[in-house]
């Protein structure tokens, strides 16, 4: 794409969303589809460059060349404001995934974003954005009807409309959640998106989700409807400790592996941590393939640095000896749950290993039965 396309494309944003958000523009160019967008944003996608069309290698240059128009024009770039912080990863490479992650504003008076703000436009937009994220349903009504009179042709006054009648949801009780949460999906939250931003869009939207949430029954799961568990919608309302307690309301939690894995990221990713690592464990012992995935795309930097170096064992060794293997390490590792699976016994042998150090039979057992894990024991000179 040309260089004066790419400008054109960002001024363009810049007009309709008061900022430049990497993913809008690659929405606008029809990179990425809106519903992959949505199924990335719950978790349902590892990385987002998976579902995007097109040669990798233009995309990245297109983001180049967008940022570096965003910064002529003076704006003001926040890494991690353009996306939620409970996303995954857009990017495998790290400087593309930082790059999509970064949204770029008019925080100061700029000569050259004045050609794209109106004062008193931004002003009442301003206005209504606050009135929208404190959910107050009654001054958003206020500033909408002002910008109605004032900005008739405005072109995020149809958004405005949507996501100010939306709060009058928050008063009843959803005959169905399941449409209620639908439309959230497939609509109100790309005009959420484009009128808010994407943090503060999921500011706006947690509220429907948590309301929604309080209308189901946590101890009762279906597979497959997993994303109108209570635990699901929690965590995309970035409660982890009610994510936490609804999944740990369901009896026999750990025979499902979806619930685990929300378990591992909403406990690893707050302060929560034991519950997360006995999940993780579980996952590992029992759910294989879900904790593969959950370890490649985790954005918890301590576990990242240890999962690039087991994946990078010669020889391998399969995931479910993913916990006995930190162990060997000296890693902390909270009490892990007993059970008769080779990870737990595996598990058990290293620290056996570890508390009897001079008994032959503690060494014996782990190097007859897991003698790869005993090599890297005695290689990282723990015994």
């Amino acid at each position: 794409m040309k260089r004066t396309q790419v400008r054109a494309l960002v001024d363009r944003l810049v007009a309709r969303d008061g900022g430049y958000r990497p993913l809008e523009l690659l929405k606008l160019v029809r990179r990425v589809d809106n519903r992959d967008e949505q199924r990335w944003l719950r978790g349902e996608i590892g990385f987002l460059e998976d579902r995007m069309y097109g040669d990798p290698a233009k995309i990245s240059a297109l983001l180049r060349q967008a940022a570096e128009w965003a910064r002529r024009l003076e704006l003001a770039d926040d890494t991690d404001a353009a996306i939620s912080g409970r996303a995954g990863r857009v990017f495998r490479n790290g400087v593309d995934d930082r790059l999509a992650r970064t949204a770029w504003t008019r925080r100061q008076v700029s000569q050259q974003a004045d050609l794209f703000f109106d004062n008193s436009q931004a002003t009442s937009r301003h206005q209504l954005q606050r009135a929208l994220l404190a959910g107050d349903r009654a001054r958003a009504e206020q500033h909408l009807a002002e910008m109605a009179r004032n900005q008739p042709d405005s072109e995020i006054l149809a958004d405005a409309e949507h996501l100010v009648g939306a709060l009058g949801w928050l008063q009843d009780t959803p005959e169905d959640v399941n449409a209620v949460l639908q439309t959230l999906d497939e609509d109100l939250a790309l005009r959420a998106r484009r009128l808010l931003g994407g943090e503060e869009a999921g500011r706006y939207l947690s509220r429907f989700w948590t309301h929604l949430a309080a209308q189901l029954d946590p101890s009762q799961y279906d597979p497959a409807r997993d994303r109108l568990h209570p635990s699901a919608l929690f965590e995309r309302a970035g409660d982890r400790k009610a994510a936490i307690a609804a999944v740990q309301a369901v009896p026999e939690y750990e025979r499902h592996p979806e619930l685990l894995v929300r378990l591992a990221r909403s406990g690893l990713a707050g302060e929560h941590r034991e519950p997360g690592w006995r999940a993780l464990a579980l996952l590992c012992w029992h759910h294989p393939e879900a904790a593969e995935s959950f370890l490649e795309t985790t954005r918890d930097d301590d576990i990242q640095r240890r999962i690039e170096q087991f994946w990078d064992l010669e020889p391998p060794l399969s995931v479910e000896l993913f916990p006995a293997w930190l162990l060997t390490l000296a890693f902390a590792l909270p009490e892990l749950p007993e059970d008769d699976s080779r990870g737990y016994r595996a598990l058990a042998g290293v620290l056996s290993a570890r508390s009897r150090p001079d008994d032959p039979a503690a060494r014996e057992w782990l190097a007859r039965h897991e003698p790869e894990l005993m090599r890297r024991w005695l290689a990282a000179g723990r015994a």
